[in-house]
């Protein structure tokens, strides 16, 4: 039999994959789910009955039905994708660099990284001898708490402890010690400390005892004795919601306890020896370097009897790093009285820093991405050499509880580089990279359907950096935005397939870390934007200042105009501009979609916060001060409930014109069931109100409908919590090949 005609037969297949299955048909508002508030602001909440879950059900039935129907001939695609990202990993196992305990003991701690498992051992090793402490995949089936996230080995080298599920905490003994393991609930983080003179260990650790953070204590529990834990200290009543985190200076002399509290953070000290020597209570234990001021963050470390300060006291919008000596700390507690140590220029923030035995490593963000500089005592600041992809470094947490760093190490990642770890030399002032997960850069099959395989290499891929003009002048400094695209892409200014990326609330930026997904796109020709919009914290505290409450307008017009410059620099063209982002970056995405929908060709949201007033006014069990902080008072203040109305997404679906909904563009959102952050509602009750506004505008009388049967879909996972589980990727990735018509 002859086949069809090779234009016919293509014809026929983009028509399988573009087939529209008619959507559910959406269930009927309620218009007398009508609220007042403050006397004035009256609210019509058409959909309010869908916050019980009884009625949500038989939504969630159908949206996951109709996500099913619609998919189903993209199956093929799916599985091309899913096997594509999935071969990408290693199985390779690899070792982390070691740590020694340098102190009684010569024991080399490590982590052993089974790849593709998400396995990790803890392990040790002395001369030949070699062993496991702790192996994750066990400690899970054998507590059923889930993963272990923080681990720390005491000083002495008799203990360790890990922190699993982010709440429990385990103590067991090393080496032949008769002293049993301990088990510790509700804690946020621990350390160790010890006294080599008096040969003292013990372990301390931030307790919440409530959801709301209101209250919370510092417990410390000695290991070598059979004494009962003690409280160090303990949130006073009425101090509102903190979140409590402890931490050693690097030369173990001292315990710091740092206190945030709506959007800034207070630090309290004290020596550990007076800590292990302490038998009752007492109140003048900890001394408090500055009270809390609002918009101040600061960090605190110690070396050479003098206290190193990184804050931005002095100024809310730049950071910089001053000393104080030993005898004024917690009686000088104004920065303005402090030693100056060094002042970044202008165009940089100070993220964090590491005190070494005779330098300071400083590490931060410039015009959006990283910067490592050396200071030491009177010579020049020196900036280290860093891989030409690094964009934000973290300092690697210590295994060994206290120990002073000779060997620093950083990590990072990139769009085009896995997580890597790297070491460094002050006095060559260069990086070693230590170790780089494995991965694998997939290449289309070929003519025996087995993928081509080879190491990733970073340098087959481009970062351009390219600066974008705040609208109306807005801003102190220019929008970064980062486009990151294959080397060699024919058309790059002739209208490739972009997806623009951002974030911007929190303090939290665009997450540039290395995703497969992202690869799979770039590897096809697409090229990926990431904004860094103010409400992030990209550019330092101000940068994160001009995004919230009376700000938030900005975090949209930025992103609208990130997304215009790429329409007018001529990289993206129209039909071919994509959006993607989750959580609180989906009400900015949901907000430029309703001014410029005819810009975007689809727009994919995970677990997005689109009803922000009824999640603040009528749920608000959840909320703490940091979304009170982050939006306003909505309860309590009518000119907060008023501004929130005007931006809120689902509010502003009744306001919609046919000529928007004419051209508004593709949806994915997904979201899951165990998301204990965002309420199940709340993506549904946006993607229900969407479709019977557009509904209503089919009406034939209306003189400019809606011409277009539109592609929404709604996907709710059984599981995968707030960050999504396996199959997120790869329907992302399908869906936004499959709405790209130009592949």
């Amino acid at each position: 039999m002859r086949g069809l005609p090779g234009g016919l037969l293509s014809r026929l297949v983009n028509r399988l994959r573009g087939r529209r299955v008619a959507p559910p048909t959406p269930p009927p508002p309620r218009p007398q789910c009508t609220v007042s508030h403050h006397g004035e602001c009256r609210r019509s909440d058409p959909y309010a009955y869908l916050h019980s879950s009884q009625e949500l059900e038989p939504v969630i039935r159908d949206e996951n039905r109709h996500y099913r129907a619609q998919t189903r001939p993209w199956a093929g695609l799916f599985a091309t994708v899913e096997h594509e990202l999935h071969s990408g990993l290693s199985s390779a196992v690899w070792d982390t660099p070691g740590v020694s305990e340098g102190g009684p003991s010569t024991w080399i701690h490590y982590r052993r990284v089974f790849g593709g498992q998400g396995r990790v051992e803890y392990r040790r090793k002395n001369g030949s001898h070699d062993e496991c402490i702790v192996d994750s995949e066990g400690l899970a089936s054998e507590t059923g708490e889930g993963t272990v996230e923080e681990v720390r080995v005491s000083p002495c080298g008799r203990w360790m402890g890990f922190l699993v599920g982010g709440s429990t905490l385990h103590l067991r003994p090393l080496g032949e010690s008769l002293h049993p393991s301990r088990t510790f609930h509700q804690v946020d983080s621990f350390e160790f400390l010890w006294d080599g003179v008096h040969n003292k260990t013990a372990v301390v650790f931030t307790e919440t005892l409530d959801s709301n953070l209101a209250k919370s204590q510092v417990v410390m529990h000695r290991l070598d004795s059979k004494s009962l834990p003690l409280s160090l200290l303990q949130a006073t009543p009425g101090s509102g919601q903190a979140a409590w985190s402890v931490y050693l200076s690097a030369d173990g002399r001292y315990l710091f306890v740092s206190r945030s509290d709506r959007g800034q953070n207070e630090v309290l000290f004290t020596q550990v020896k007076d800590c292990l020597a302490l038998q009752a209570p007492s109140a003048d234990l900890f001394s408090c370097f500055m009270p809390q001021r609002q918009h101040v963050f600061y960090m605190v470390d110690h070396k050479d009897h003098t206290f190193v300060v990184a804050h931005n006291a002095l100024d809310l919008h730049h950071s910089c790093l001053s000393t104080i000596p030993e005898d004024q700390a917690g009686r000088q507690q104004d920065p303005a009285a402090w030693s100056p140590l060094w002042t970044p220029p202008l165009d940089e923030h100070i993220e964090g820093f590491e005190c070494l035995q005779t330098e300071i490593l400083v590490y931060g963000r410039r015009h959006g991405c990283a910067f490592l500089r050396i200071l030491n005592g009177e010579s020049p600041p020196t900036d280290v050499t860093l891989p030409w992809d690094a964009i934000q470094l973290q300092s690697v947490p210590r295994l060994v509880s206290g120990r002073d760093p000779v060997l620093p190490f950083f990590s990072f990642s990139s769009p085009v580089r896995p997580l890597s770890f790297f070491s460094v030399d002050v006095r060559s002032c260069r990086i070693h990279i230590a170790h780089q997960e494995p991965y694998f850069d997939t290449s289309s099959p070929g003519p025996s359907r087995t993928p081509a395989k080879k190491p990733l290499c970073p340098s087959d891929y481009a970062l351009q950096k390219v600066f974008v003009t705040p609208p109306n002048g807005t801003a102190s400094h220019p929008i970064p935005m980062l486009l990151c695209y294959r080397k060699g892409l024919r058309n790059f200014q002739e209208g490739n397939p972009t997806l623009l990326r951002f974030y911007g609330a929190y303090g939290v930026g665009v997450d540039t870390s290395f995703s497969p997904g992202n690869l799979a796109l770039m590897r096809r020709g697409w090229i990926i934007a990431f904004a860094m919009i103010r409400g992030g914290s990209e550019q330092g505290v101000g940068w994160y200042l001009g995004g919230k409450l009376a700000n938030k307008e900005n975090s949209f017009a930025d992103a609208l105009a990130c997304a215009n410059f790429l329409r007018v620099q001529g990289i993206v063209s129209r039909g071919h501009l994509h959006l993607a982002t989750m959580s609180a970056g989906s009400l900015t995405a949901a907000h430029i979609m309703h001014r410029a929908p005819s810009w975007f060709r689809s727009c994919i949201l995970h677990c997005p916060f689109l009803d922000v007033l009824s999640s603040m006014t009528t749920h608000k069990d959840g909320l703490s001060e940091l979304e009170l902080e982050e939006w306003g008072r909505p309860e309590d203040l009518p000119e907060d409930y008023c501004r929130i109305q005007t931006y809120n997404p689902y509010d502003q679906l009744g306001g919609l014109s046919p000529a928007v909904l004419a051209s508004f563009p593709s949806l994915l959102i997904t979201t899951s069931r165990d998301d204990d952050l965002v309420p199940l509602w709340n993506p549904l009750k946006y993607v229900i109100r969407l479709r019977w506004v557009h509904q209503q505008h089919l009406n034939p009388s209306l003189s400019d409908p809606p011409q277009k049967d539109p592609l929404w879909l709604c996907r709710v996972w059984q599981h995968g919590g707030h960050v999504g589980g396996a199959d997120r990727a790869p329907a992302e990735v399908t869906f936004l090949l499959s709405m790209d018509s130009k592949l």
